[in-house]
């Protein structure tokens, strides 16, 4: 599943139960800020005990991928806009 959380989304509970509702087997989040981030590690611990986590340099948002299995090999690119 992926899901575009919006970044001044403030509803973190509504966003678990989408989640928990539809059970995919890995989530990927965008627009994740670090108070949902936190909130969502702790609710979705029991079905999503994995997350990978990828913290964006100059941007208030980020990237989390909640996962039912262990992930490995990850890298992430972020590309800046142009001149």
């Amino acid at each position: 599943m992926t899901y575009n959380v919006l970044f001044s989304n403030s509803d973190y509970d509504a966003v678990s139960r989408v989640i928990l509702a539809h059970r995919p087997d890995l989530v990927a989040l965008q627009e994740i800020q670090p108070e949902m981030m936190d909130s969502l590690k702790e609710s979705l611990a029991g079905e999503y005990p994995y997350t990978v986590i990828a913290a964006h340099l100059t941007a208030p948002t980020h990237l989390m991928e909640p996962s039912k299995t262990p992930i490995s090999g990850t890298s992430t690119s972020f590309f800046l806009p142009g001149p």
